[in-house]
C-alpha cells in the first residue's frame, strides 16, 4: 500500500514568487489540517516542543554563545531526483558535485559560528550569536558498505514530484532513504503539482510522527548549494530581485530537523502576550509574523520592530526582531545566525544519547570511503529502464572494464569504457530484473546492483 507523508511531516513551505500569490510558509495551513484529521495534533506537538526545549535550556550546557561544541560530524547524502533539463540545469554531473560540496561548506559556516556575513550582525545582536558546534560532512560509504560521493542521482521523465512524499520512495518513482539513523537524508526535486507547487524546502523531523524512512528534508533541486558563478541556476524572489542561492535554505531547513522552530512562534501574528500567542525561545525578542525580504535596519545596533514592539507602554524589542535569524523568511542575503538558546536545543539532539539524534553521531565509518574503493563511481538512474550513466573520478586507478552478470552470478555482457570519466551504456536488451555490475578497475573490484524496470515487460 502506498505511504502516504503529506500530512503527517513537517512543513516549511519557502515558495519562489509568482506575482500576488506568494505565500513562503505553509506550516500553520498544515498544522491546521493535521489538528482537522486528529483533534489532539496540535496539543502533542506543542507539549513535545516545549518538552524539548524546557531540556534543553535546563541542562548543564555552557551557554556562552562563543563556546566550541565539539568535534561532531554528522553524515549527509543528497539524493538528486531530477529529469534530464533540470539535470544539466545543475550543471550536469559535476556541477551538481560542486553544488553538494559547496551546500557542505554552508552547513559547517552556519552552524559553527563562521559564515563569511557575520560582520553584518549588528552590535547589540552579537552576544546573540550563537554557535551550535556540529559539522557536517558527504557519505563517502553507503548503506551496503560501497563508495559513495556523498549524492545518488536518479533521473526521471516527469517535470518533478506531484507530492514531496514520492520523491522519497524508488517504487513512486524517487529514491528511497538511507538508514535515517546513520544518515541525513536532503532530497533535491522539482516541486510540480498543485500541492507542492512553489515549494522551496520542506522537512520531516522526529517529533512530527509518521513514517520513521522518510526522515529528513525535501528541496527544490536548484537551491542546492552556493554561488559559484554567475551562470549558475538559482531560483529569484521576485519581491526584491534577489536571489536564493546561499545555500541557506538548507540551514533553515536542518534547523527544523534540530527541532527548532520559526522566530515568530508561528501563531497566526500573535504576540506572546496573547492568550493564544506563542514565544519560541527566551532570547528571541517578540515577534508577531515573518519577515519577507531583506530588510533595512532602522534601530541603532539592532535591527526593526514590527506590530508587538511595545506592550503596556514597555518596549520589547529594544534591540529589534530576530529578523537576521536563519529561522525567519528573510532572503539568504539577509540570514546570519542562530541564537545561543537554539544552539542549545539542536545541540541537545545529539550531545548524549538520550538526544533523538544522537546516533547520526555514531556511524564515523560512513564518512570515509571504503579500504580499496575508487575515489567516486555512481550508476545512475537506478531503477532504469534501459540507459545507464556510469561515471568516476580517480586518475590513479582507471576504469578497465564493467562486467553485467544477473543475480546468479551468469554474465550476461561486457562494458568498455570511453576516455571520458563518464559514459552512457544501454542494457535495454536485458529482461526486466536485477543485475549486478562487477566493476573492475585497475587495483580495485567494486561492485553495484542496478534494477532494470521495462514497463509491460
Amino acid at each position: 500500500m502506498r505511504k502516504i507523508l503529506f500530512w503527517v511531516a513537517t512543513y516549511c513551505f519557502w515558495v519562489i514568487t509568482v506575482g500576488n500569490a506568494q505565500q513562503r510558509c505553509g506550516l500553520d495551513a498544515s498544522m491546521n489540517i493535521l489538528e482537522l484529521r486528529d483533534p489532539t495534533f496540535r496539543q502533542r506537538f506543542e507539549s513535545r516542543k516545549e518538552e524539548i526545549n524546557r531540556n534543553a535550556l535546563s541542562a548543564s550546557h555552557e551557554k556562552n554563545s562563543g563556546t566550541s561544541a565539539g568535534d561532531i560530524t554528522i553524515p549527509v547524502v543528497f539524493h538528486i531526483v531530477v529529469n534530464q533539463g533540470q539535470y544539466e540545469k545543475m550543471g550536469g554531473k559535476w556541477g551538481i558535485e560542486s553544488r553538494c560540496k559547496s551546500q557542505i561548506d554552508v552547513l559547517n559556516e552556519d552552524f559553527n559560528r563562521s559564515n563569511f556575513d557575520s560582520s553584518l550582525v549588528p552590535e547589540l545582536w552579537k552576544p546573540l550569536y550563537g554557535n551550535v558546534g556540529v559539522h557536517f560532512a558527504l557519505a563517502h560509504t553507503n548503506p551496503y558498505g560501497y563508495p559513495s560521493p556523498g549524492y545518488t542521482i536518479r533521473l526521471i521523465s516527469k517535470a518533478g514530484v506531484s507530492e514531496f512524499d514520492s520523491a522519497k520512495y524508488t517504487n513512486l518513482g524517487g529514491t528511497d532513504a538511507w538508514d535515517v539513523n546513520k544518515y541525513i537524508n536532503v532530497w533535491c526535486v522539482n516541486f510540480d503539482g498543485p500541492s507542492v507547487s512553489g515549494l522551496i524546502g520542506v522537512t520531516q523531523s522526529r517529533s512530527m510522527g509518521g513514517d520513521s524512512s522518510a526522515l529528513g528534508i525535501c528541496m527544490l533541486y536548484n537551491v542546492l548549494g552556493r554561488r559559484q558563478d554567475t551562470a549558475q541556476s538559482f531560483p529569484g524572489n521576485s519581491k526584491d530581485s534577489t536571489w536564493y542561492d546561499l545555500g541557506r535554505t538548507l540551514t533553515h531547513e536542518m534547523g527544523h530537523f534540530f527541532e527548532i522552530w520559526h522566530v515568530w512562534g508561528d501563531d497566526n501574528g500573535l504576540c506572546p502576550w496573547n492568550p493564544d500567542g506563542r514565544r519560541v525561545l527566551p532570547d528571541l525578542p517578540p515577534q508577531g509574523g515573518q519577515t519577507t525580504t531583506n530588510p533595512r535596519y532602522n534601530i541603532p545596533g539592532g535591527t526593526i520592530h514590527d506590530g508587538c514592539s511595545d506592550s503596556s507602554g514597555v518596549d520589547v524589542q529594544p534591540i529589534g526582531i530576530a529578523c537576521l535569524d536563519f529561522m525567519d523568511y528573510t532572503d539568504d542575503s539577509g540570514m546570519h545566525l542562530f541564537t545561543p538558546d537554539q544552539a542549545l536545543v539542536m545541540r541537545s539532539m545529539f550531545a548524549d544519547p538520550t538526544g533523538e539524534s544522537y546516533s547520526l553521531t555514531q556511524h564515523p565509518e560512513v564518512l570515509e570511503w571504503p579500504v580499496g574503493a575508487p575515489q567516486i563511481f555512481n550508476v545512475f538512474p537506478n531503477p532504469t529502464t534501459g540507459v545507464l550513466t556510469f561515471y568516476y573520478d580517480n586518475n590513479t586507478n582507471p576504469l578497465q572494464y564493467i562486467t553485467i552478470c544477473d543475480v546468479n552470478g551468469i554474465k550476461a555482457g561486457t562494458v568498455l569504457p570511453t576516455a571520458t570519466p563518464d559514459f552512457v551504456f544501454d542494457i535495454s536488451w536485458l529482461r526486466s530484473g536485477v543485475y549486478i555490475l562487477k566493476i573492475q578497475f585497475l587495483h580495485s573490484v567494486a561492485t553495484q546492483k542496478v534494477v532494470l524496470y521495462k514497463p509491460g515487460k
